[in-house]
């Protein structure tokens, strides 16, 4: 499976078994900002029962209402970031991708 990552967080592997891996990042920049930049790519190898967890900076920039980031990563990151705020408008987007391999 090839994966462009383009100037965002960290990408994570999570293992049938549940063992959280960092995906080496490659160099790039914001996806979109230049038309004709040629982004790096990396190969990875996903298992039956993988996960792949992709998130942009809304999810560990999401602020409650005295201006604290959420930065923790877990398994209900959307219920989590939502009680989080407590309805307060976030600064910027949050997007959540998870490519899950079937057993």
């Amino acid at each position: 499976m090839l994966i462009d990552i383009a100037g965002h967080n960290s990408t994570h592997l999570i293992n049938s078994n549940e063992k959280v891996n960092s995906i080496k990042l490659v160099d790039g920049i914001l996806l979109g900002y230049l038309t004709d930049f040629q982004y790096g790519k990396q190969k990875i190898t996903m298992g039956k029962g993988d996960t792949l967890f992709l998130y942009t900076d809304g999810v560990n920039e999401a602020m409650d209402k005295d201006e604290n980031e959420f930065s923790e990563l877990i398994k209900s990151v959307i219920n989590e970031i939502e009680e989080f705020t407590g309805g307060i408008p976030q600064s910027d987007d949050i997007t959540v991708l998870t490519l899950h391999c079937l057993p």
